[in-house]
């Protein structure tokens, strides 16, 4: 047996194994030729074939009564023809035992002979039957033949065993036609399984309208199914009528490896349990696939349970985004070629915002230009942004009026940055820097995974959006993660929500850091707290007092002053006094001090975990 793609390789299908090449190299023929090949439906052929052993002994028992009782040795191929068909059902019977094709094709033609040879005598026997149904009060049968009912010899014998005969054609026709008739549902089959591969396993007949769970305890004695669910929730159930049982996998923590590398119909549909025919083959089939994925399953967990997990959380803007792409620089394989070409339009469209910020900022605040000429260029920048073409490079135009606008301004963060750089990024052939990336602005949505290794130990740090609108995407996926960072943007102590203008972002920040440290799927995870945008908290303390947002304040309006009040408003929102949050005053645009801070919480992270797991 050979798992080497495009190899030969046993795979089951309905209850036996074939050699079968790779579902990939079959083509449109192959298909074909391989329905054909495999169509037999062993249970039916099955009791077909006890059946004619059943009926073919009867006849020829009634076949021996008339040559001996009676002398009737007239009669005698009604002897020859129980044999023949007595000789079909053991033929059938072996073919089922060793899933032999060609015995299986004997059994159906022999039966089609059969059938054919007892058209005559089955008219022959039948028909002196009739007259009884008009039998008069005497129970003699008669016939009128010119107005005068005369009196018939019925041969009882015969006629039972015509319909013995009859009956075993019909049997033979109906199983037969069953077994061989669906080959044109067993190329879409195949054709399904080239494609996706996963095989169908055709419904057994004796599983008729009984669930999984009654499965389980009818033949779980026999087969031994008890591995059919896994954390308590079914891979494997039957459906309707003349469907199919399927098998699925759970999805496991999110995990990819659930795929099985792309090798499912080889790795977990190779082999069988138990290598007995009949009616319970296909429920064995089950069984197997079961529990082979319970054993990937198993595998998958193993694996999680040696990857830390740690989950990135923080409000909308507070720049978890970021510390996500320090950690791709400094610890993942950084940004390719492609990615950065592609984060081009970004960089457009937040140098075009950033601007039409500061303009509409000017008209609230009713500030004019130095130079009134100015007025034009701001035209052409809103004119920009109402067309749609803020992502598009930049034209001669609208180049020449950023960089004349942004003269007029004193900016800071990624605004200044942008703008500061409008020589290079105005350039046809502009690359963006890593720089440039990291002070990038883009609403995260959904869920953002970056995989990296740390002496010797995978971890997996997952981004989930900040609005509110995304948070409840993310809460309850989450329990069995070894730590969270939790980022709340300190320079934020003076500015509203972008969902909610009533409300503060450094209220709503501590209100949500409150929710997740409290949280009953979070009692035993390790929080880290990043203070981050430390240096615009820096420069904005100087002429905005934290008093905006803390009204109780009455320390001194410093940095240190300032921010340390701001930890240990947060630290009181811990109701756990067990539970140790560490916290750390964060720049996430800095690429050194982000370095420094991550590697003292990897390592911190990574002896926590071998604490809990008893191993230091």
């Amino acid at each position: 047996m050979s798992n080497t793609r495009g190899a030969p390789t046993f795979m089951p299908y309905l209850g036996g194994a074939y050699p079968l090449p790779h579902p990939s190299l079959l083509d449109e023929d192959a298909l074909n030729r391989a329905a054909i090949k495999q169509i037999v439906d062993w249970g039916s052929l099955n009791l077909s074939s006890c059946l004619q052993i059943l009926f073919g002994s009867c006849i020829f028992a009634l076949g021996v009564a008339r040559m001996f009782l009676r002398a009737d040795y007239a009669k005698g191929q009604e002897l020859f023809y129980g044999i023949s068909v007595v000789c079909a059902g053991l033929i059938g019977y072996f073919a089922v035992r060793h899933r032999s094709y060609c015995m299986a094709v004997s059994c159906f033609v022999l039966s089609i002979i059969n059938a054919v040879l007892v058209f005559v005598p089955f008219l022959s026997g039948i028909l002196p039957l009739i007259p009884l149904l008009t039998a008069a009060s005497s129970g003699k049968p008669s016939i009128s033949i010119n107005g005068t009912n005369e009196p018939i010899e019925v041969d009882l014998a015969l006629s039972i065993l015509s319909l013995l005969q009859f009956a075993a054609s019909l049997i033979v026709g109906v199983y037969g036609c069953r077994a061989v008739g669906s080959t044109i549902g067993h190329v879409e089959q195949l054709r399904f399984q080239q494609q996706t591969g996963n095989p169908l396993i055709d419904r057994n007949f004796l599983a008729s309208n009984h669930e999984v769970e009654d499965l389980a305890k009818k033949f779980g004695s026999e087969l031994d199914i008890g591995a059919i669910y896994s954390q308590g929730k079914p891979i494997l159930w039957i459906k309707n009528a003349k469907k199919v049982i399927e098998s699925r996998l759970l999805h496991l923590h999110q995990s990819k490896q659930l795929q099985l590398d792309g090798k499912y119909g080889e790795k977990i549909f190779l082999f069988l349990v138990g290598d007995k025919g009949g009616s319970s083959t296909k429920i064995i089939i089950g069984i197997a696939n079961s529990r082979a994925i319970d054993k990937k399953i198993r595998e998958t967990q193993s694996t999680e349970d040696k990857v830390i997990k740690l989950l990135l959380l923080g409000a909308g803007e507070c720049g978890k985004s970021t510390l996500m792409k320090q950690m791709r620089i400094l610890h993942s394989d950084g940004f390719t070629e492609e990615e950065l070409l592609q984060q081009r339009s970004v960089v457009y469209s937040n140098t075009v915002h950033a601007m039409d910020e500061l303009l509409r900022g000017m008209a609230m605040y009713k500030i004019g230009f130095k130079e009134p000429k100015r007025a034009e260029d701001a035209r052409v920048v809103m004119e920009t942004i109402k067309s749609g073409e803020e992502s598009e490079p930049f034209s001669d135009e609208l180049a020449v009026a950023l960089k004349r606008l942004r003269l007029e301004f004193h900016l800071h963060d990624s605004a200044k940055h942008f703008l500061d750089n409008l020589d290079r990024i105005c350039n046809p052939s502009y690359r963006p820097s890593q720089q440039d990336i990291l002070l990038t602005r883009i609403k995260t949505t959904g869920i953002v995974e970056v995989n990296f290794i740390i002496k010797g130990v995978h971890f997996r740090v997952f981004d989930v959006g900040g609005q509110r609108s995304e948070r409840k995407k993310w809460i309850h996926c989450f329990e069995d993660v070894n730590a969270i960072i939790f980022v709340a943007a300190v320079s934020e102590y003076d500015e509203v929500l972008f969902e909610d203008e009533t409300t503060n972002r450094m209220i709503e920040s501590m209100r949500l850091f409150e929710s997740i440290c409290n949280s009953r799927w979070f009692i035993n995870t390790s929080i880290i707290l990043f203070l981050n945008k430390k240096d615009l908290f820096a420069e904005k303390i100087k002429f905005v007092s934290i008093r905006t947002c803390f009204k109780e304040y009455a320390g001194p309006q410093t940095y240190d002053d300032s921010i340390n009040y701001i930890r240990k408003k947060f630290d009181a929102l811990n109701a756990n006094p067990r539970k140790t949050i560490y916290v750390h005053q964060t720049c996430a645009t800095d690429t050194d001090q982000v370095q420094l801070i991550l590697d003292s919480v990897i390592s911190m992270i990574i002896q926590s975990n071998l604490h809990k797991s008893g191993l230091y």
